[in-house]
């Protein structure tokens, strides 16, 4: 970005990612106190930091959220098939990443709509 935009752009972008990197953390810790096991993995609070990077704060709780619904039936399905209780979470941020990016107006519409 700082070759393409200018250097505030990629500031700006590595403050959204590490927003996202700082939320995810809480997201860990609160998961850890309620489990009492690990509930999220290192690799995935930092590809977090990647979507903030590159999606922007609000673009990327959006993809966060998103793969959280998309992660569900995958997982409970898995949770009561298996005997492994423990599901990857990377794919899904990947793949709810993708999707947000590919429909970025759509997405920034509806967060528009729903928050001004």
């Amino acid at each position: 970005k700082i070759i393409f935009f200018d250097i505030k752009t990629a500031l700006l972008s590595l403050l959204s990612g590490l927003r996202l990197f700082l939320a995810m953390i809480v997201v860990k810790k609160i998961g850890d106190f309620m489990f009492k096991k690990e509930s999220l993995g290192g690799g995935d609070i930092k590809l977090a930091f990647v979507v903030g990077i590159i999606l922007g704060v609000r673009l990327g709780l959006c993809a966060l959220i998103l793969s959280t619904f998309i992660a569900l039936p995958y997982s409970l399905l898995k949770v009561y098939l298996s005997e492994k209780k423990e599901v990857p979470f990377g794919p899904f941020i990947i793949g709810a990443c993708t999707i947000v990016f590919l429909f970025i107006p759509k997405f920034t519409n509806l967060l528009n709509y729903l928050f001004n």
